[in-house]
């Protein structure tokens, strides 16, 4: 009777953290932009922009997404590509702001940390 939920908790786990976590540290740094100089953590900022943006997309085009999720395997799809996509934005971030430091770096780095977490979740629970 809830076999999708093995797979959805962990897909909102992913999302909803990313939205609120991440947001949170994405309004920080939009707020210190200004200190940093055109070119690497500029870049980085934008590719945490989209990365946050595209799981609040996810998150907000479905209110009903955990019935959605456990019924509905095209949704299903896109919801994981949709996460992967984030995934790799993010990863993209931890890259370019390796020698640049601030709230960009840390953010990024414990984003990545939870989002690594939330796909282990994820295939955990698709195994079993």
């Amino acid at each position: 009777m809830f076999e999708g939920f093995k797979i959805a908790i962990p897909m909102l786990f992913i999302a909803f953290g990313t939205m609120l976590v991440g947001g949170s540290f994405l309004i920080a740094a939009w707020v210190n932009q200004r200190k940093c100089p055109p070119g690497k953590p500029r870049r980085a900022l934008y590719a945490f922009t989209t990365s946050v943006l595209v799981d609040t997309i996810l998150i907000l085009y479905s209110p009903s997404a955990t019935w959605e999720l456990t019924h509905h395997d095209l949704w299903t799809f896109f919801s994981i590509s949709m996460l992967i996509t984030s995934f790799a934005l993010l990863f993209i971030t931890v890259a370019l702001t390796l020698r640049s430091p601030g709230i960009l770096k840390v953010g990024a780095r414990v984003l990545f940390v939870m989002n690594l977490l939330g796909f282990v979740w994820l295939i955990y629970g698709a195994m079993n």
